[in-house]
């Protein structure tokens, strides 16, 4: 096999990794709440500088106990001109076939507010004010490419839209027309992982010990996931809230940017605690791995992203 084969094939395979680490991180803490939806949008097709990386197209909601009494609607109640603060810390480990590569720790500093509020979406826009890798250990062509990528991502400004459900309507960002590859791949992974500041309440009052499922299929790119993710609410002390959740999923078979997908799927469990009616909670963490065997001319490789994600936020 040529070198030049050989390159491509690890592309293809990090290519597609990306891709699912977009939709495995979009799912895992949506806001899937069971309200009927609003349609979704259709601003990011009509602005070609944006990208919309992982749109969520299905949900169900199944509310399996709702608790002890008191219960509460604990679905979120912004107003136009929310702000808050968020300090977010990613350390991504990937491996495919017997390339395994470093860890790779990334930490964030957001600013978000409530643009728009009206009867059926909420418009926030998130700004990175700073994005930092520790590249101690790292090799020197990795660190590169991913600085290559920071620097684009520094300043930058994502909006997203989402019903009064929860559900993802629009996620939109702008890049340079000369923005490398690897601030693409960069932005996709981050802006995904702002999904860990969101948690999930049914639309029906809930207490304490109560829990629900959400099932939500996603696509990006060819790359279709269904996701289960139950959420158990463990302690409800007046509209101070902490819950846990764990997750499973599989991605359905087929072709993507030049490979074919066998099977893949993805886990994870995390937790949360806020304030009922916060948009966002005021800590987060999630540990997740997504594993994936791809076939790219005629050889399988096996690949794995394990992702772990802290977030703590207040409000201005």
């Amino acid at each position: 096999m040529s070198n030049n084969t050989s390159s491509t094939r690890w592309r293809v395979i990090a290519a597609v990794a990306t891709c699912a680490l977009a939709l495995a991180a979009c799912g895992e803490g949506a806001d899937d709440r069971a309200e009927p939806e609003a349609e979704p949008t259709s601003s990011a097709a009509s602005e070609p500088e944006a990208t919309d990386p992982a749109p969520q197209t299905a949900e169900e909601v199944e509310v399996l106990d709702t608790g002890a009494e008191p219960r509460v609607v604990a679905l979120p109640d912004p107003e136009v001109g929310d702000e808050y603060e968020s300090s977010q810390q990613l350390t991504m480990t990937t491996s495919f076939g017997p390339r395994p590569s470093p860890a790779v720790p990334m930490s964030t500093n957001t600013s978000t507010e409530v643009l728009e509020v009206t009867e059926d979406v909420v418009t926030v826009r998130t700004i990175f004010d700073e994005v930092e890798v520790d590249d101690s250990g790292l090799p020197e062509d990795l660190v590169t490419g991913i600085e290559s990528g920071l620097d684009v991502v520094r300043g930058l400004a994502v909006t997203l839209e989402q019903s009064r459900s929860g559900a993802v309507l629009d996620t939109r960002f702008s890049l340079p027309d000369d923005a490398p590859p690897a601030a693409h791949q960069v932005v996709e992974q981050i802006a995904d992982s702002l999904s860990i500041g969101s948690v999930a309440f049914p639309s029906e009052p809930v207490g304490e010990g109560a829990s629900w499922r959400v099932v939500s299929t996603t696509e990006s790119n060819g790359l279709v996931l269904t996701q289960a993710t139950t959420y158990v609410l463990e302690e409800l002390d007046g509209d101070a809230y902490e819950m846990s959740l764990e997750v499973e999923g599989t991605f359905e078979p087929g072709d993507i940017d030049g490979a074919e997908l066998v099977r893949g799927s993805t886990t994870g469990s995390g937790d949360a605690s806020g304030t009922v009616g916060d948009l966002l909670p005021s800590s987060a963490a999630s540990t997740g791995s997504t594993t994936l065997v791809v076939d790219v001319d005629g050889s399988r490789v096996e690949s794995e992203v394990d992702v772990e994600t802290t977030m703590t936020t207040t409000r201005r």
